[in-house]
């Protein structure tokens, strides 16, 4: 095949290579894929991406006794259940953008024991541009609560190098909050 046929499509009859005029939506279609299957469209137009950035990651252990009136503390996802591009590292609990796009996060923290003592507690997805949060303010509760499932998600813009966390925080009060590992999840999976 010669140099010219770029933009063309190569077909196979299992022995010799055809180059010919790209048609039917091909323009606008570009790769740098060197090896492998890039994007696969099945018989039923189904489109998988099988190198996509798409991760769950769970904690390995449950994570006892969150230490209170400290700073953030990181989760410690260092479990996989998958990580299709190998962008998620489970010795720092962290997510790395691959490429600049938009990416869905999501991070669901089964807790136990939170202290109506604390002011409220606050779990977070922290990327490298932003944080995201959710509060629950358990003051206002008249005994300790038992349990208490944060959830999040958000687009969030990263650019290539960019790196995404988790963490909790309680204000104040005893020492007491259990995060149960079977009950906690960080996702992440490139969008557009």
């Amino acid at each position: 095949i010669a140099p010219s046929t770029s933009g063309n499509v190569l077909t196979s009859d299992g022995t010799d290579w055809t180059s010919a005029a790209a048609a039917g939506g091909v323009d606008g279609i570009s790769t740098s894929s060197t090896s492998g299957t890039a994007i696969s469209i099945d018989a039923n137009n189904i489109v998988t991406k099988p190198n996509q950035p798409c991760f769950q990651a769970t904690l390995g252990s449950n994570q006892n006794n969150i230490a209170a009136g400290t700073g953030d503390i990181t989760l410690l996802f260092n479990s996989e259940i998958f990580d299709l591009n190998a962008d998620f590292n489970t010795t720092t609990y962290t997510f790395t953008a691959p490429v600049t796009a938009k990416y869905i996060l999501t991070a669901g923290i089964h807790s136990e024991n939170l202290d109506t003592a604390s002011s409220y507690y606050k779990v977070q997805i922290v990327t490298s541009n932003r944080t995201y949060y959710n509060y629950i303010g358990t003051g206002s509760f008249s005994s300790d609560v038992a349990s208490f499932h944060f959830a999040l998600s958000q687009v969030a813009d990263m650019d290539a190098g960019d790196t995404s966390t988790v963490t909790i925080k309680q204000f104040s009060g005893t020492s007491q909050t259990d995060l149960l590992a079977s009950l906690c999840t960080f996702t992440g999976c490139l969008l557009a």
